[in-house]
């Protein structure tokens, strides 16, 4: 709910749902979706959206449903160990993960981030800057799958995450991580760690 306000299509029937009905979706998902293996009931196919960011460029995404948009926050969450700060004295990494449970500001972590970039070009001679965001429409699903299988809590976790990019995003192997909403961002930030 913190972060509904600051995703790039926050619809208030998913936040509605979630502040009423969390426990029903969970069940939903959980006992409906997720662990059923004939396919009766499965997550939606989701919308093809253009979010609008600076200077004129579009960000295509997907708007996740309700259900959709639920499991991503639980499945992150409940995994939320597996997203720990990362970094070695020579190579730091910053934003998306949780401190004593909590999701870190993404501005605090920004803030951060400026700050040792002003440190580093008072050191360094070269800088090279490039923005990543159109590098997530290009994740392969499967070594997305791969990945979150070395962190996830349990081998259901990264098989449920498996079904869930594979029905979500209509069976494409690439493009199937939405913008926009913290654990999705949370997810992006780590796999390109390495």
């Amino acid at each position: 709910l913190t972060d509904h306000p600051r995703t790039l299509f926050p619809l208030e029937t998913n936040r509605f749902l979630v502040e009423n009905y969390a426990s029903e979706l969970g069940e939903f998902v959980y006992e409906r979706i997720t662990h059923k293996k004939d396919g009766e009931i499965a997550f939606l196919p989701q919308t093809r959206a253009y979010a609008a960011k600076p200077q004129f460029h579009l960000r295509r995404t997907a708007k996740l449903d309700p259900v959709a948009e639920f499991f991503l926050y639980d499945l992150i969450y409940r995994n939320r160990t597996g997203f720990a700060k990362s970094g070695t004295r020579s190579r730091r990494s910053f934003g998306y993960r949780f401190v004593g449970g909590q999701p870190q500001s993404a501005m605090n972590s920004f803030r951060e981030f400026r700050d040792a970039v002003k440190s580093a070009l008072g050191t360094y001679k070269y800088c090279a800057k490039f923005d990543v965001s159109s590098y997530f429409n290009s994740i392969y699903h499967h070594d997305l799958v791969a990945w979150f299988n070395n962190i996830a809590r349990s081998e259901d976790d990264a098989a449920f995450f498996d079904k869930y990019l594979k029905q979500t995003n209509s069976g494409r192997s690439i493009d199937c991580l939405p913008h926009g909403l913290y654990p999705a961002k949370m997810v992006g930030a780590h796999y390109l760690s390495f």
